[in-house]
């Protein structure tokens, strides 16, 4: 099928399932089927009272319906005023469920916070840590140069278990700024270890680059200094890792490794092939998606930051939307980059979405995830951050 063959893109305005939209503010964290066929979406929400707290979903049909709201961690309730938490990764190991977040302490005025993981022994239908429902296990971490201290992590980015086995945390280390331009951050892979141990509070991560850098992802309106952020994570057919990452400079970057994600090459623009055109996002979320028949998928904006009167990638309320897919296969051997990308397919807009809230954090569509199963493909995302929705895309969109 030729591009021009594309169907026509779908709508925020018509979605086919609303999953949430009791709050003014919420983002989805991941999206993972249990070993039992339950779909799982976890989503941190900011309430009327500014706390933000992860809760999860649960669908067994195949997200036609969904379960009320399950709540996975709320640091405000469990520690007092001063903490909040954001962000829920979801892994499962020997039927156990795994969910990391981070914590942060408001005290310590830090825009982000502390790893520490939820567990689930019943298919998600419950959370607890060591004390029970609403605690949680800590996890070790390392001190990077970055941030200084242990409350700097960033946590956006699907676990990805390699053919070897090895379970990969993509997250980042990052300074504590308010202004999103003003961060810097540095991308970090954790292996992590302990999963499915008859304790589960025994999970443990060895952080790759070890410290006291992450990885450096150029950021050239400040040069020498690194800004790359919720790095995404695939396997190649040779075995390599393949890596996307959100960056500072209008287009996404990637990076590979050959040793199951230990050591990584230097960052470089994602381009639809080798020496072609860059695949254009502002400073937002770039889902990557290994899909059937050797296809991988990238959502991304398409725009570098010039779209809708800004001039900024970090004008996070006007340039994150619509929402394009690139469809890739992989290259020729000896390619310097690893896979070729169509030419992006406008796949879901904004048109004809009320707005509930006020919508505080304007266009934004980017916090999702694409979900192929069977011959079906589902994309989840966050219309303006407000309502948690679920179109089904036609497969003509996912060609390569």
């Amino acid at each position: 099928m030729s591009d021009s063959a594309i169907p026509e893109p779908s709508t925020a305005g018509a979605p086919d399932v609303v999953i949430d939209c009791e709050e003014p503010v919420q983002y989805i964290n991941s999206f993972r089927v249990s070993s039992a066929g339950t779909w799982l979406l976890s989503v941190t929400s900011r309430g009327l009272d500014g706390i933000h707290r992860v809760y999860v979903r649960r669908s067994s049909d195949r997200g036609r319906s969904w379960s009320p709201r399950i709540p996975a961690y709320d640091a405000h309730a469990e520690l007092g005023e001063d903490y909040n938490c954001e962000m829920g990764q979801i892994v499962e190991e020997s039927g156990r469920l795994y969910q990391f977040h981070i914590k942060r302490r408001l005290s310590n005025s830090v825009r982000f916070g502390k790893l520490v993981y939820s567990v689930s022994e019943d298919d998600g239908r419950s959370w607890h840590g060591p004390d029970g429902a609403n605690t949680v296990f800590p996890v070790e971490a390392p001190i990077y140069d970055i941030a200084g201290h242990e409350w700097g992590w960033h946590l956006m980015a699907p676990p990805f278990r390699t053919s070897d086995g090895t379970v990969i945390l993509p997250m980042n280390c990052c300074t504590d700024p308010p202004l999103l331009d003003d961060i810097e951050c540095e991308p970090v892979y954790a292996h992590v270890h302990g999963l499915g141990s008859r304790d589960p509070g025994a999970v443990e991560l060895e952080f790759f680059p070890p410290p006291p850098h992450g990885l450096h992802v150029p950021y050239h309106a400040r040069p020498g200094k690194s800004h790359g952020m919720e790095a995404q994570v695939t396997e190649l057919s040779d075995g390599r890792l393949f890596s996307v990452i959100r960056t500072a400079n209008g287009v996404v970057s990637f990076t590979l490794s050959c040793d199951s994600g230990r050591t990584w090459s230097d960052p470089q623009p994602l381009r639809r092939d080798d020496g072609g055109e860059p695949i254009l996002n502002p400073n937002c979320p770039n889902p990557l998606t290994r899909l059937s028949g050797g296809r991988y998928a990238v959502l991304h904006c398409n725009n570098d930051g010039n779209a809708f009167g800004a001039s900024s990638v970090f004008a996070h309320t006007i340039v994150r939307h619509p929402i394009y897919v690139s469809v890739g296969r992989e290259n020729r051997a000896g390619a310097d980059q690893p896979i070729t990308w169509s030419e992006p397919r406008l796949m879901t807009t904004l048109d004809g979405y009320e707005v509930r809230f006020g919508a505080p954090m304007g266009g934004d569509l980017t916090y999702g995830l694409l979900h192929e199963e069977g011959d079906r493909y589902f994309h989840f995302y966050n219309a303006r951050w407000e309502s948690i929705q679920m179109n089904e895309i036609p497969a003509g969109f996912f060609t390569a």
